[in-house]
C-alpha cells in the first residue's frame, strides 16, 4: 500500500493553490493599482491612493462579514450530514449578501466625504481621491456578493471556476486600469476594477452547471442563524478593519513624528506587509476539510489536515521571505519611488520586516483552526493582536528608541510577540488539552485508512477492518457484512472510474454503533441510490446490498463523494 498518498492532503493541494491565488489576486490588483498610479499619473496621484486605501480595506472586510461565517457554518452542517441546513446557510447569505451590496453603495458615499473632512488634505490630494472614488463606489458594492460567491465556490472544491473568476479579476485590474487611467487619469482605477469584478461574478456562476455542485440555495431568513453566521465572519471580516485602522494610525504617526516625505516608505512596506494575507490561503484550504471533519466528531481527521497544513504555513512563509529578501532592492522602483535616499531606505526596511514572516503565517492559520473548533472569542483576540496591538505597539516603542527605522524593526517583531503571546493564551485557554491543537477527543473509536484503489490494497483493508471490528466486538455477521460491503464498493468503483487512479479514505468510527465514511475523488456519483442493477455484475450486486441497507447517505462534499453507510454492533 502507498504511504504517501494521503487522501485530505491530495484534496487540500488543490484547494491550497486555488485559495492562494484566490487571495493574492485581489491584493495584487490592490498594488498593482498603486504601482500604476504611480507611474502613470505622480506622486500626489499615489499619496491620494494611499490616502483612499484604509477606506477600501474597511469596505472589504464590512463585504467579507458573510461570506466567510457562511463557509464554516455550511461545511459544519455538511459534516453533520445536514444538507437542507446547509441549504438554507447559503440561501439566506445570498439573499444578505444582496442586500448588503445595496447599503454598501449609500454608506460608502457618506463616509468618504466625512474621512476626507477629517484628513484636511490638500486641495490636489483632495481632488484625486475623490476622481479615484467615483467608480470604485461600484467595486465596493459589488463585493458583498463577489466574495460570498467566491468562497462558497472554492469551499465546494471547484478549483478551475476559482482559477477562473481570478485570472479575470486580474486581467480587468490591471490591463483595464492601464488604459483607462492613460486617458481618463485615477478614475480608470475604478473602471478597471469594475469590469474585473464582473467578469470574475460571471465565471464564479459557472460552478452552478456543473455536477460537482453541492450549492443549492434555499431562500429563507431567520435571525438566529443569520446571528450565528455573522459570529464566525467577525475574526476574518475584522482583519480587513483592523488593517485599514492600523494604516490610518501608522500614517498619521509616521507623517508626525517623520514628515510627509517619508511616508513613500511606508505605503510601499504596509502594502508588501498586507501582500502575506495569501498565508490566510492555506487556512480557506484547510478550513472545509477540517470543519466536515469536525462536523463527523472526527479529532483524527483534523489531525491529519493540520499536520498538512502546518507544513504548508512554514514552507509559504519561507518562500516569502526568501523571494521578498532577494528582490528588496527592485521594489521601490515598482511603486516609482525615484529618491536614492527613499530607495535606500525602503530597501532597508524590507530586508528588516522579513525575517519572522513564517510566524506570521502560522498565525494566519491559528487564527482560520480555533474558528474550527467554534473558539470564535480566543480567535478574535489572536486577530486583534497580530493586526493591531502588537504592530502599533512595536513600532511605537522601537520608533522611540531607535528614530524612523524603529518603526521597520517593530513591525518584524510583532509577529514573532504575537506568536509567544498567543501561544501563552491559548495554554491558558485550554488548561489540560493537549497542544497545540487542543482538540477534544471523541468518546467513539476512529480508524482511518489512506490508500490507492487497487485489488490488492482493497483486500489488505477489509484485513484490517476485520481485525479493528472484532478487537471491538462487533458480531461476526456484522463484520462480515461490512467487509462485502467494502468490497464491492471499492470494486464497483474501480470499474466505473477505470482507467483513472483513485485515491480514498475509509473511516471506520464504532460507538453505540458502526458507521463506515468513503471517501474518494472519482467521478461524483452516489453509490447509495444511482448504481443500476444491469450496468455490470458488481453494480447488481451492489444494487442489491444497498437496497437492503437501511442507514446510508450520502454527500457530495467539497467535489468529492463522501458515502456513510451504518451497521449495528
Amino acid at each position: 500500500m502507498s504511504r504517501n498518498k494521503i487522501f485530505c492532503e491530495e484534496r487540500f493541494k488543490t484547494l491550497l493553490g486555488a485559495s492562494t491565488v484566490g487571495m493574492i489576486i485581489p491584493i495584487v490588483v490592490i498594488l498593482s493599482n498603486a504601482a500604476i498610479v504611480g507611474n502613470v499619473l505622480d506622486e500626489r496621484a499615489l499619496s491620494a491612493w494611499n490616502v483612499f486605501t484604509p477606506l477600501l480595506n474597511f469596505f472589504i472586510g464590512i463585504a467579507d462579514i458573510v461570506s466567510i461565517g457562511t463557509c464554516y457554518v455550511y461545511t459544519y452542517k455538511m459534516g453533520e450530514t445536514d444538507k437542507l441546513g446547509a441549504d438554507k446557510v447559503f440561501g439566506q447569505s445570498l439573499l444578505v449578501s444582496i442586500v448588503l451590496s445595496a447599503i454598501t453603495y449609500f454608506a460608502s458615499g457618506v463616509c468618504f466625504e466625512i474621512y476626507l473632512n477629517y484628513l484636511n488634505l490638500s486641495p490636489e490630494i483632495t481632488q484625486y481621491a475623490q476622481d479615484c472614488f467615483c467608480y470604485y463606489r461600484y467595486v465596493l458594492m459589488l463585493y458583498p456578493v463577489y466574495f460570498l460567491l467566491s468562497d462558497m465556490v472554492l469551499m465546494d472544491g471547484d478549483a478551475a471556476c476559482s482559477y477562473l473568476s481570478n485570472v479575470l479579476l486580474l486581467v480587468g485590474g490591471i490591463t483595464v486600469s492601464v488604459v483607462a487611467c492613460t486617458n481618463m487619469g485615477i478614475s480608470g482605477i475604478g473602471v478597471g476594477a469594475l469590469v474585473g469584478t464582473l467578469g470574475a461574478i460571471l465565471a464564479l456562476c459557472l460552478h452552478f452547471f456543473r455536477k460537482s455542485n453541492s450549492l443549492r440555495p434555499r431562500f429563507h431568513f431567520s435571525f438566529k442563524l443569520f446571528a450565528v453566521t455573522l459570529k464566525y465572519s467577525i475574526v476574518d471580516a475584522s482583519l480587513y478593519l483592523l488593517v485599514g485602522l492600523q494604516t490610518f494610525i501608522l500614517n498619521k504617526y509616521v507623517i508626525f513624528n517623520y514628515g510627509e516625505f517619508n511616508l513613500p516608505v511606508l505605503t510601499l512596506v504596509i502594502s508588501v506587509i498586507q501582500l502575506t494575507i495569501i498565508f490566510d490561503g492555506i487556512g480557506q484550504a484547510m478550513t472545509p476539510l477540517a470543519n466536515v471533519y469536525h462536523g463527523e466528531k472526527n479529532p483524527e481527521g483534523v489531525r491529519k489536515v493540520m499536520k498538512i497544513s502546518i507544513k504548508a504555513a512554514l514552507a509559504e512563509g519561507l518562500i516569502f521571505t526568501l523571494i521578498l529578501a532577494i528582490f528588496a532592492p527592485m521594489i521601490p522602483s515598482a511603486f516609482n519611488i525615484e529618491s536614492p535616499l527613499l530607495q535606500e531606505l525602503s530597501t532597508k526596511a524590507l530586508w528588516t520586516v522579513c525575517p519572522t514572516l513564517c510566524c506570521t503565517a502560522l498565525l494566519f492559520l491559528f487564527t482560520s483552526y480555533f474558528l474550527v473548533r467554534q473558539s470564535i472569542t480566543h480567535s478574535l483576540t489572536i486577530c486583534v493582536l497580530k493586526d493591531l496591538l502588537m504592530p502599533i505597539l512595536c513600532v511605537f516603542a522601537f520608533g522611540a528608541m531607535l528614530g524612523f527605522s524603529g518603526v521597520w524593526v517593530g513591525l518584524s517583531l510583532a509577529p514573532l510577540l504575537t506568536l509567544i503571546i498567543g501561544t501563552l493564551l491559548s495554554l491558558l485557554r485550554f488548561k489540560g488539552k493537549k497542544f497545540p491543537l487542543f482538540l477534544d477527543e471523541s468518546e467513539k473509536h476512529h480508524y482511518s485508512f489512506d490508500f490507492v484503489v487497487t485489488t490488492e490494497n482493497t483486500m489488505s483493508i477489509q484485513q484490517k477492518v476485520r481485525e479493528i471490528l472484532t478487537q471491538e466486538g462487533v458480531s461476526s455477521k456484522n463484520i462480515t457484512k461490512a467487509l462485502l460491503i467494502i468490497e464491492e464498493i471499492y470494486m464497483f468503483l474501480i470499474d466505473h472510474n477505470a482507467p483513472k487512479v483513485l485515491l480514498s479514505e475509509l473511516t471506520i468510527v464504532v460507538g453505540k454503533h458502526v458507521q463506515m465514511i468513503f471517501r474518494d475523488n472519482g467521478k461524483i456519483f452516489d453509490i447509495t441510490s444511482e448504481i443500476s442493477a444491469t450496468s455490470s455484475f458488481r453494480g447488481f450486486v451492489l444494487k442489491n446490498i444497498m437496497i437492503n441497507q437501511e442507514d446510508k447517505k450520502n454527500i457530495t462534499t467539497t467535489s468529492y463523494n463522501r458515502n456513510f453507510i451504518i451497521l449495528p454492533l
